[in-house]
């Protein structure tokens, strides 16, 4: 790890070990969130407070990506699901502890009248969830349904372009920003120090 990452991860875990709070992570496009929430992903499943850790992506294609992503960190480390049944499946084997999975996938196991009482066990235990691209996927009735349904989630976001007060989502006549869903930023590394550190390539603007 950076050490940008390292410090990243060093929250994560503290949030996790001694609080239920929330929180996200904003590292710019380009300076390896992957790896980031990876290594906090595989520290936090170590936590006797922590039934399971869901790294829940918002686009399919994403699924297998991220998956193939984790596994080249730690060979076999996440089976990657393929439809709702296998993240039942999952959800439901103590010795899975680290899950990839899509929100909606996500979404049709906790809202589903087929799987609901076969995740209804899960509601009160604490599932940590980290979102990939938290600014993407978190504002529409999935994130509430995740909330209503988890007594003990505890949720951190990783975005490389966080919605702020000036650019505040309205969604159904409400403002929110990434703040409002997922708390306070935990760590920040943006463009600026990427550049300057030589971690991602310059722009080359054009007219």
């Amino acid at each position: 790890l950076r050490p940008y990452q390292f410090f990243a991860v060093e929250e994560l875990i503290e949030r996790a070990e001694k609080t239920n709070k929330n929180g996200y992570i904003w590292h710019t496009t380009g300076s390896g969130k992957t790896l980031t929430s990876f290594k906090a992903s595989q520290v936090i499943t170590k936590m006797p407070s922590v039934h399971k850790v869901l790294f829940v992506v918002d686009r399919k294609d994403l699924d297998y990506q991220t998956a193939n992503e984790f596994n080249a960190f730690c060979k076999d480390s996440v089976d990657s699901t393929t439809n709702t049944r296998k993240l039942i499946e999952q959800l439901n084997n103590p010795d899975t502890k680290l899950i990839v999975t899509t929100i909606q996938k996500l979404n049709n196991a906790i809202m589903g009248e087929r799987y609901k009482d076969k995740v209804a066990h899960l509601q009160d235990k604490k599932i940590v969830f980290i979102f990939d691209e938290c600014h993407r996927s978190q504002f529409g009735d999935t994130h509430k349904n995740i909330k209503r349904f988890f007594n003990h989630a505890q949720m951190f976001g990783f975005t490389g372009t966080p919605i702020l007060e000036a650019n505040a989502n309205n969604t159904q006549g409400i403002k929110q920003t990434t703040k409002d869903l997922f708390s306070e930023c935990l760590h920040k590394y943006v463009i600026v120090d990427a550049i300057r550190d030589g971690n991602v390539l310059r722009f080359a603007v054009e007219y």
